[in-house]
């Protein structure tokens, strides 16, 4: 796999994010996705203030 390929640098951003990536297996009260926040800013976002 060349180093630049999309694949490489997904791997490299998981080995370098990994302690946060696997936070909510060892504390089960962390969500896995961010939806509910999400849903929170959606509507700033939307009116762009």
């Amino acid at each position: 796999m060349p180093d630049g390929s999309a694949t490489a640098k997904a791997l490299n951003y998981s080995l370098n994010h990994w302690e946060a990536l696997t936070h909510n297996l060892l504390d089960g009260e962390v969500n896995v996705d961010n939806n509910s926040l999400e849903n929170l800013i959606r509507p700033w976002a939307m009116t762009g203030s």
